[in-house]
């Protein structure tokens, strides 16, 4: 039996959490056991609900800070409890405690870590046997950052079905979204990267030609308020944008979007995902040339989506209303999406793939830490 530990920077709606909620569950038993670490201590119920009713024990080793003692030692008495063969670290703060846990260790060896969803400055970080790149695009950036070759791995991301939420009234009401409101979804951490700002001057254009249209923004950050404020300003006496912050029903709610826009500079992925799952077109900020996007890998142009110039709001708002004059073409996208989300990007697919890869690292001579 092959145990991975899965250390989480968050377990909430970052890309690294969704990957560690759909791959622990879905290793296959009972050659694999998998557990989770949560670095955050915040972690939402709903996602620890998900993993312990699979099986997988979930676990708090709360980091105050890059140099936390208490934690690292919470975390290491995790480890030594579980003795992984295997540690898979999702994201830079998890990255930054195993880093820590290393150095306070006086370097000795750790059990072989897979990495994925790390930041450029952690890439070359020698504790890493593989990062795991979920498309071309990312691995460009792995090669530009010094990553040798051999020490990344492509692994197409996944996503989990999708069905139309069951209440769709009643979460409409919660959100203070009229009945018959059409909706343009949004989502992404509120910065400079998922370019939500686009998304509110694109939708100011094009909502004076649907007057039943609303726009929703998920998702918290540090430029959350100050958005806020720009988006007010801009909507004046018509004012459609609603901001419902982080949240544990993402699919649900895509379900029932009339379109999703994905407006990062870089990533998206599992927003363009998860709306393909929910048979929704996606109106992205992107290139189809495969290595300028990463989305080019998801997105099929003309077919599951479309692609709009990177920052090019006018065009975004365009295409949008275009297809929200043409609702037929729109389903057709959507179902097509549906369709690629399915046979291209399904769990069990992903599970199989992580697991050879854990195999081949635990295989490879390396000797793991006595951190007892």
């Amino acid at each position: 039996m092959t145990r991975v530990l899965y250390v989480a920077s968050d377990l909430g709606s970052s890309g690294p959490a969704k990957l560690v909620s759909l791959l622990a569950p879905a290793l296959p038993r009972p050659a694999f056991e998998a557990a989770v670490v949560d670095l955050t201590g915040g972690a939402s119920v709903t996602m620890v609900k998900r993993l312990r009713d699979a099986g997988v024990p979930c676990y708090d080793a709360a980091l105050r800070g890059v140099i936390d003692l208490r934690g690292l030692r919470n975390l290491r008495r995790v480890m030594t409890a579980f003795a992984p063969d295997v540690i898979h670290v999702g994201g830079t703060r998890a990255l930054q405690a195993m880093s820590g846990l290393w150095f306070a260790s006086l370097k000795s060896r750790l059990p072989p870590i897979v990495a994925s969803g790390i930041d450029a400055p952690l890439l070359g970080s020698p504790i890493v046997a593989r990062h795991v790149a979920p498309t071309l695009a990312e691995v460009w950036r792995l090669i530009v950052s010094g990553v040798p070759v051999e020490r990344f791995t492509i692994s197409d991301p996944a996503v989990a079905a999708c069905e139309p939420t069951p209440d769709a009234t009643g979460l409409r009401a919660t959100l203070g979204i009229p009945p018959a409101a059409r909706l343009v979804i949004a989502a992404g951490r509120f910065d400079s990267v998922a370019g939500l700002k686009s998304a509110v001057w694109a939708f100011d254009v094009v909502k004076y030609v649907a007057p039943d249209l609303h726009l929703i923004l998920v998702g918290d950050g540090p430029e959350r308020e100050r958005l806020e404020r720009f988006a007010k300003a801009l909507g004046f006496d018509d004012y459609r944008v609603h901001f419902v912050g982080t949240r544990d029903d993402v699919p649900e709610l895509l379900s029932l979007a009339e379109l999703v826009w994905v407006t990062h500079n870089v990533g998206g992925v599992n927003v363009a995902l998860e709306a393909m799952a929910a048979g929704k077109p996606v109106v992205a900020f992107g290139n189809s040339d495969r290595a300028n996007s990463d989305l080019a890998d998801i997105l099929v142009e003309g077919v599951t989506g479309r692609f709009v110039p990177y920052g090019d709001r006018v065009r975004l708002a365009a295409i949008s209303n275009e297809l929200l004059e043409a609702p037929e073409v729109a389903r057709a996208l959507g179902e097509a999406g549906r369709r690629r989300a399915i046979e291209h990007f399904g769990v069990d697919a992903m599970a199989s793939r992580f697991a050879s890869l854990y195999d081949e690292v635990v295989r490879t001579p390396r000797p793991a830490a006595d951190l007892r």
